[in-house]
């Protein structure tokens, strides 16, 4: 049997993600996990991604067999930038050494949406003139047509 596995999307900065509430974030993530998801990617780079790292530890208490792995997109990651812990239960480095580095980030959320099952947002418009990472990730799996939950 194949395992289920859902991603996260959603804002770096915590004024962009007013209104989620681990409580929230914990109902939705408990429902998944009861639905079968036993992984759950974590691209470790804001707020949001933080906020659901955080419930799951929490859920992890009572059901053991879930699985948070943190996708890198590089071997030689800016420590500052990163939740560096041994919360994780795996690290992947996905193969991106020759790609141009404005574009690693991108290259790395398409993997993570390539490999879920699922995806929980938290996508606060207009956030930017331009079109953030997360909106960006969030158009590829509408694209890709994985299950999204908005919160």
């Amino acid at each position: 049997m194949e395992e289920k596995k859902c991603c996260f999307a959603g804002h770096r900065y915590e004024f962009n993600c007013y209104g989620v509430t681990e409580e929230k974030l914990h109902d939705i993530l408990e429902k998944l996990i009861l639905e079968g998801f036993t992984i759950f990617y974590d691209g470790n780079l804001g707020y949001f991604d933080k906020l659901c790292r955080s419930v799951l530890y929490d859920l992890k208490k009572q059901y053991t067999f879930i699985k948070i792995i943190s996708v890198k997109y590089y071997y030689n990651h800016k420590k500052d930038i990163f939740d560096n812990n041994d919360n994780f239960d795996k690290e992947v480095f996905v193969g991106l050494e020759n790609v141009y580095y404005k574009q690693k980030i991108i290259k790395r959320n398409q993997w993570i949406v390539d490999n879920s099952d699922c995806m929980v947002c938290h996508i606060k418009e207009p956030v930017y003139t331009k079109e953030s990472g997360a909106k960006r990730m969030l158009n590829y799996a509408k694209r890709k047509g994985i299950r999204i939950i908005s919160v």
